[in-house]
């Protein structure tokens, strides 16, 4: 079976600001120069890079320098986040 390739997300989420190549490298421990492709989703992103293909959630990836500052919609993001992970 041949896939048809996916629409991108319509929505942005509003975390979506904080993606970038060193975020998502910092994230997951490899160097930015390994990472090939971001590809943002709806609810999550896919990481794809050599060797390397994972999923991450927005609320996983650090705040960033360079864009605007978090709001307290993104601190209630991240904390739900971590609640989770706690478990």
């Amino acid at each position: 079976m041949i896939s048809t390739p996916q629409a991108k997300a319509k929505t942005v989420h509003p975390l979506a600001r904080f993606v970038t190549k060193e975020a998502s490298a910092l994230l997951l421990k490899v160097e930015a120069a390994q990472i090939k492709d971001i590809r943002c989703g709806p609810n999550v992103i896919l990481v794809v890079g050599i060797g390397l293909s994972k999923f991450v959630s927005y609320a996983d990836l650090p705040p960033i320098l360079g864009v605007k500052l978090p709001t307290n919609q993104d601190f209630v993001c991240w904390r739900k986040r971590w609640k989770k992970l706690e478990k």
